[in-house]
């Protein structure tokens, strides 16, 4: 009787404990996709050609250019909060965060970029007769542009009966506000010997576009 009791023990152990089994892991889900489409205009036009690339996230580095229409469209967009950006020369960068969870719409509008435009006041020169007996000519540049023009260089070429016969550098101080005037001058012009036509000039300014303060 007591070795039957200790057989049925030792079963009555590997029944319970001394057996393996084995569970099948569930699937990872699987991430959800959306779309991400729209339109980009600027000036109340649609904008063609304009870049829009995904910065960060899990969607990062994810671009797609507008259509003719300005219409552009990502599709297979992992579920996230991501930054957009939309770029197209001409205009300032739109960058915005975009947070999808659906399919979403999502029409962007850009701003030109501020361009100041300079040219010449139509208008004779003004001509300073200097110690060394060469001349400082001066004039002024009108901005018809958006934004102010700094930096501001270039040149002021002479030209006698449609022949260059000198080009100057052109020096300008400060910045020239849109709608505004500046002045310049040119140092230093010696009259050629035997000079007995009318001179004329043409200003090529050179300058960079900056937002005003």
């Amino acid at each position: 009787m007591r070795f039957t009791a200790s057989v049925l023990v030792c079963l009555s152990m590997a029944g319970c404990g001394g057996g393996t089994s084995s569970t099948t892991p569930s699937p990872s889900p699987t991430p959800a996709r959306w779309r991400l489409s729209g339109t980009v205009s600027g000036g109340g036009a649609p904008l063609a050609g304009a870049l829009l690339t995904v910065v960060d996230g899990p969607n990062a580095t994810r671009t797609a250019r507008t259509s003719s229409t300005g219409a552009y469209d990502f599709a297979g967009f992992e579920q996230s909060g991501f930054t957009l950006r939309t770029s197209l020369s001409g205009y300032d960068d739109a960058v915005q965060g975009v947070t999808l969870t659906s399919d979403t719409v999502l029409n962007i509008t850009l701003s030109p970029t501020p361009v100041a435009v300079l040219r010449a006041v139509r208008e004779p020169l003004t001509v300073t007769l200097r110690p060394d007996n060469t001349y400082l000519l001066a004039g002024h540049l009108e901005n018809s542009g958006n934004a102010c023009a700094a930096n501001i260089g270039g040149a002021l070429r002479l030209d006698e009966n449609g022949v260059t016969i000198r080009t100057l550098p052109l020096s300008v101080s400060g910045r020239i506000r849109p709608g505004e005037t500046g002045a310049f001058t040119a140092c230093c012009f010696v009259v050629p010997v035997g000079s007995t036509g009318a001179i004329t000039y043409v200003v090529f300014p050179t300058f960079d576009s900056q937002r005003c303060d």
